[in-house]
This record gives C-alpha cells, sequence and structure tokens, in this order.
C-alpha cells in the first residue's frame, strides 16, 4: 500500500504532511510507516486477501482510521489529509460538537466520482449527494461548503463531496449515498471495503478518539 498523507487547509489540495505514523491498526507484528518530507509514504508486508483498517495519527493531528481492503496487487496511492487539532476544535465548536472526542468517534463521508484520480482537494467530489447514517448519533450530517468549511445549512454535499459525523457512538454504523439516478457503485481504495458496501450503503467502523473515514466512488 502506497500513498501521500497532507495536511488539511480548507479550500487546498494535499499539502504534504512530513512525520505521519501509518499503521495497521492494532496489529504491532506488522511495521509502520511514516511519510516523509513529500507526505509519501509505503507500507509493506500486508496480508492479501483481508479487510484492515489503517491508522494515520501524528501528534497534535486529529488522528484517522482508513479502510483497506487488500489483493495481491499494490494498493495505492491512498491521499488522505489530517486537521491539526487546533482547527479541529474550531471546526466542531462551529458545527455544536464537542471536541476533544473523549470515549466517542467520527466518520468522514465522501462521494466521488468513478474516473477519480485519486485527488480529495475541493473540486474532486461530487455534488448533489445527500448522506443518511443508522444508528444515527452524535452531531450530524454536517457537509462542507466549496471552500471545504462546514455548514450546517447545507443538506446535501456541495464540489468537494464531503462532509462528516461527530461524537459518534463506539460500533459500526451505515452510511448511505442518496442521489436521484446517480447510483455509487463501489468503495473508494482506502476508504472502504468491497465487502461491507452493498445498495449505497457502506458499512464503518467507529472507534473510540478516531476518525474514521469512509467513500466512495459514484456516477457523476
Amino acid at each position: 500500500m502506497s500513498g501521500a498523507v497532507g495536511n488539511f487547509t480548507p479550500g487546498a489540495g494535499l499539502d504534504p504532511l512530513e512525520g505521519v505514523s501509518v499503521c495497521v491498526f492494532e496489529q504491532p507484528d506488522i511495521a509502520c510507516a511514516t511519510t516523509d518530507a513529500t507526505g509519501h509514504y509505503k507500507l509493506s508486508g500486508l496480508p492479501a486477501g483481508e479487510d484492515l483498517l489503517i491508522s494515520y495519527t501524528k501528534p497534535d493531528y486529529v488522528a484517522q482510521i482508513g479502510m483497506l481492503s487488500t489483493g495481491s496487487a499494490d494498493i495505492g496511492p491512498v491521499e488522505i489529509r489530517l486537521a491539526p487539532e487546533s482547527s479541529a476544535e474550531l471546526l466542531f465548536a462551529l458545527i455544536g460538537a464537542t471536541w476533544p472526542l473523549g470515549e466517542t468517534g467520527g466518520v468522514t463521508f465522501g462521494a466521488y466520482p468513478t474516473t477519480t484520480g485519486g485527488g480529495i482537494g475541493p473540486t474532486d467530489g461530487i455534488a448533489g449527494y445527500a448522506v443518511m447514517m443508522a444508528p444515527d448519533s452524535g452531531t450530524g450530517p454536517v457537509y462542507v461548503d466549496n471552500s471545504e468549511i462546514p455548514n450546517t445549512e447545507l443538506t446535501e454535499t456541495s464540489a468537494p463531496g464531503w462532509g462528516l459525523y461527530a461524537n459518534v457512538d463506539p460500533g459500526t454504523v451505515g452510511i448511505t449515498f442518496t442521489k436521484a439516478g446517480k447510483p455509487c457503485d463501489r468503495v473508494r481504495p482506502g476508504y472502504g471495503w468491497e465487502s461491507s458496501f452493498s445498495g449505497g450503503t457502506l458499512q464503518v467502523p467507529i472507534i473510540t478518539g478516531y476518525l474514521t473515514a469512509g467513500a466512495v466512488l459514484c456516477d457523476p
């Protein structure tokens, strides 16, 4: 598995973030990778044919979890952005959520075109998708606007294609993506398990203290 990690700056693309630990969650026998000065990493030694959780952590940044289904070939590039904790505190206050997460978790959800080249910038998503989570808990869905600022008045995705739920109870939730005549047909690699996606609904594990990143590929 290879990819890149960036510092989340609203409205920007992938701003390389050095020193991020990329690990298979709770599998210490598999060596972690660390992002270099360009934000890139390569995580080796992954077992084939398994559904894995991948953690992305760096001091003073919001910890995230990705969902990876491994195959016989290398997977990548998987791009992800981490938000500084100072920014998360401001953004959570903006949407009426509580930071730090404490005994809760959260999820970022995204809808991207099937032709995506792997980008996660402000124009790489698909507008017009409504999202529902079950069982429901916490704060959300909150969609980001075209500048990637969370806006509680929005009812569907904007051009960036994503949003979030905060302070979600730990466990497994189903995230359903809906847009008339525009089905989502598979997960975005590194953002979901193929085995946990069906009928437009992605099953996502919520882990205490983490934001889980879930995303699907849809008909634009």
